[in-house]
């Protein structure tokens, strides 16, 4: 198996955990140690998404939200 295999392709749907926050405020995650940024800046490090890729380059991918209900439960007070 070689280290292609375990990267994300474009359209999978993965649920992932938010790792950190990049400077434009993008949720930034690890899968397998490929880099995915997802484009929603209500995303909150330390929790889980469910995103669809929607954009692979060599290092790292871009992703979108599934179920933005989500984000919206974590932030409605």
């Amino acid at each position: 198996m070689n280290a292609f295999e375990s990267e994300p392709s474009e359209g999978d749907e993965l649920d992932v955990n938010v790792v950190a926050k990049s400077p434009s405020g993008e949720g930034i995650c690890r899968i397998n140690n490929f880099v995915v940024f997802i484009r929603n800046k209500k995303t909150k490090v330390g929790s889980s998404y469910k995103v669809k890729i929607v954009k692979k380059h060599r290092t790292f991918a871009y992703a979108d939200l599934i179920n933005l209900s989500d984000v919206e439960s974590v932030y409605a007070d």
